[in-house]
């Protein structure tokens, strides 16, 4: 496998069987996997092609239970892993404790239905398929940017160009060259411009303030022409612009002198009469009332303006009460007012502006009650006082009607304080129902107490106290409904396994399918002092060396033939009221196996342990390792198979039931194989001290006269499971 395109499984001994069926699944579906159980070579260093195809891998996927947590060689997979920078694919096989540096992975439940975890192992690897598998880096930049890209279509959507704005920028830091976000990026800001530009114009445009709308409908118009209704608003601006200064002209021509007035004024007799009796009536004053000094006249009348000066202090009051000054508009138009008292334009201008002053005024205590309230709310909120700080922003909407900020705070305290009383009512939830599941598991109700953690976890997913107890209920149920296996025995479960080799001898082909019922299998050989009792019960007749024998009492029996074996399984059947025998060859061939029984992604070996013989693994011809005796060793000398079987291999050879026939595996029955009906010997199955390796193969088979007995040949007994 080249680097970077396989998929490497961790995983821990004892969950071999799932990982084997599992791993097998994802390779018939074409995820590229490896895994030790497969693909390590006879003759290569387990610790040496474990590393290499760890360092060559692309990502990882760690199978997680109880004991995978605990492992040590699990923990170190995963931490090279990750320092690595490679993809960690966490897969629950068991209920256990996640671990810390996985607990943020997203992992793919197995502890339910099986296929259906598949299904979604598969569907997180779809883009691994058949196909190198990614490092997952570039995946994660490139999610990153499809996901900024739709939100900001989706801001652009809504016509908000601060979001869209900032999502676009986001985009650049992650591409600074990417010309599409540039480009998107100009046009946000342009449409975020004239967004604003349009709400101000508006603004002024509905207060009536014409000549502040024009500049920014004018500004809009010169960035974009056509946008929204702007032209209209600027031709109605204009209009109402011009339709004012009208007015004003208006008001001013009807201050004017009456032209009658003028006209006979213009009549030259007239003039020197009025010229006479003003001159008349100067001489009088001058000549009956003291003058003051300086020679002028005082007079308590305000000097009245040219029409230059009148229109210069209109036009200077408009411009103020157009830029929203309008108590430096009042003072300008009061001016007007003290030289013009009847002046009807200065008279409602001046009103005008007092109104505008009385709702500055109103507005500034409205803002400052609004910022007051918006201020006292958002202490409270950081105070996590939600209730309180909502109120608070109620009365800041009461001064604002419709504002966003505060109905947008009111729905976050909402959101927030309808999240706070969901949490408040599920941790009552999660205690009542954790407390009710406490009581009944601590009452042996392993039912009803898995029931009430189920809906405690209702209210807190993942939690590890919850699925500690939910296992152990599992654990405790299993072990009740699971039969218990008599002293010194061992439960075999009931399965499918394939009897015989194709590389062994003759008698053990053609390879079958065999399936046999559970039942119990004693768990060492029976030994001299067991076959001592029996001796003395019924004066059954003494093997050869028998003096001998019973100097080594926890070592197996020999010298025993077929007739006495079944005369021993008699005995104990009367002896216990249960019901004893020897195995048949099938029976013994599937104990001898330990699970590894080459169905459902199981290996299937020549020996129980594997395909290599070793004087570490049994007793067989010759000594070394912990291979030290010449003849048998004592029970429980090696370790035992998958099953908790010891000397499975070698030691003495063991007695089956079946009639021995070269060609029964040609027509063997499926089902609980018994062996011919009749023949001249008995089968023997798994080796001896006395024989080399090939005879400890699970597969190999010998046979004997059932009345013969050999030193190095012994038996144990099995019990059907009832």
């Amino acid at each position: 496998m080249s680097a970077q395109n396989f998929i490497f499984i961790s995983y821990a001994r004892k969950d071999k069987e799932f990982v084997v069926k599992l791993a097998s699944d994802l390779r018939a579906k074409g995820v590229n996997i490896w895994l030790d159980q497969f693909d390590i070579k006879p003759g290569q260093t387990w610790d040496r092609a474990v590393h290499r195809a760890l360092k060559a891998c692309g990502s990882l996927m760690v199978v997680l239970s109880p004991a995978a947590v605990e492992s040590e060689d699990v923990q170190d997979e995963v931490a090279y892993a990750i320092k690595q920078k490679k993809t960690v694919i966490p897969v629950l096989y068991q209920n256990c404790d996640i671990p810390y540096r996985l607990i943020r992975k997203q992992y793919v439940d197995f502890t339910g239905n099986y296929e259906r975890g598949v299904t979604r192992l598969l569907s997180t690897l779809q883009s691994q398929l058949q196909k190198p598998i990614p490092e997952g880096a570039e995946e994660k930049k490139t999610a990153q940017l499809d996901r900024l890209y739709q939100e900001a279509r989706e801001a652009i959507a809504r016509e908000n160009w601060q979001m869209a704005i900032e999502k676009l920028q986001a985009v650049l830091e992650l591409q600074p060259k990417n010309a599409k976000a540039k480009a998107g990026l100009k046009l946000a800001e342009q449409e975020l411009r004239l967004a604003q530009l349009y709400s101000q114009g508006k603004e002024h445009f509905q207060e009536q303030r014409w000549q502040q709308a024009l500049k920014c409908f004018g500004k809009i118009r010169d960035l974009n022409s056509q946008y929204r209704d702007v032209d209209a608003l600027l031709t109605t601006a204009e209009h109402e612009l011009k339709k004012g200064r009208k007015d004003r002209n208006r008001v001013k021509e009807d201050t004017k002198p009456p032209a009658y007035f003028l006209k006979l004024t213009k009549q030259r007799g007239t003039l020197l009469a009025g010229a006479a009796l003003v001159l008349t009536v100067v001489i009088v004053v001058y000549l009956f009332f003291p003058q003051p000094k300086g020679g002028q006249v005082p007079s308590d009348k305000p000097q009245e303006h040219s029409a230059g000066v009148y229109d210069e202090l209109i036009q200077e009051a408009d411009a103020l009460f157009e830029e929203s000054k309008f108590e430096e508009a009042k003072r300008k138009y009061q001016e007007v007012l003290d030289q013009h008292p009847n002046d009807a334009y200065a008279t409602e201008k001046v009103k005008a502006c007092e109104q505008e002053i009385a709702k500055n005024q109103k507005e500034a205590e409205r803002q400052s009650s609004y910022s007051k309230y918006i201020n006292h709310g958002n202490r409270l909120f950081d105070q996590g006082k939600f209730e309180e700080a909502k109120a608070k922003y109620e009365a800041a909407l009461v001064q604002k009607p419709g504002d966003g900020y505060a109905k947008a705070k009111i729905e976050n305290c909402d959101q927030i304080i309808s999240e706070k009383q969901k949490e408040a009512e599920g941790n009552r939830l999660y205690t009542k129902y954790k407390s009710e599941g406490d009581r009944y598991f601590n009452q042996g109700k392993y039912t009803q107490a898995k029931q009430k953690y189920q809906q405690a976890l209702n209210y807190k997913p993942g939690d590890s106290y919850l699925l500690a107890r939910i296992g152990e209920c599992d654990r405790r149920l299993a072990e009740a409904d699971k039969p218990k296996a008599p002293p010194d025995m061992v439960l075999i479960p009931a399965g499918t396994f394939e009897m015989g080799s194709n590389d062994g001898d003759d008698d053990e082909k053609p390879v079958h399918k065999v399936s046999v019922d559970a039942f119990y299998m004693d768990k060492y050989e029976v030994t001299v002092e067991q076959y001592a009792e029996f001796l003395n019960a019924t004066n059954h007749r003494k093997p050869a060396n028998w003096t001998e024998q019973l100097q080594n009492p926890k070592r197996p029996v020999v010298y025993v033939s077929w007739n006495d074996a079944v005369a021993y399984t008699e005995w104990l059947s009367q002896k216990t009221g249960q019901t004893y025998r020897l195995p048949t060859e099938a029976e013994w061939e599937y104990a001898a196996r330990g699970g590894n029984t080459g169905y459902g992604g199981k290996p299937k070996y020549r020996y129980p342990w594997g395909d290599d013989a070793s004087p570490d693994k049994a007793n067989y011809r010759g000594t070394g390792g912990k291979d030290r005796w010449q003849g048998t060793s004592p029970r429980g000398s090696f370790d035992p198979n998958g099953y908790g079987l010891y000397d499975m291999a070698g030691n003495v050879w063991e007695w089956c039931s079946d009639w021995y026939a070269s060609d029964y595996y040609e027509n063997s029955p499926e089902k609980n194989p018994k062996g011919p009906a009749t023949g001249d010997y008995r089968v023997l199955r798994g080796g001896s001290w006395n024989y080399g390796p090939h005879g400890m193969r699970c597969a190999d088979r010998f046979r004997n006269l059932p009345t013969y007995r050999g030193g190095d040949i012994g038996f144990r007994c099995v019990r059907d499971v009832r």
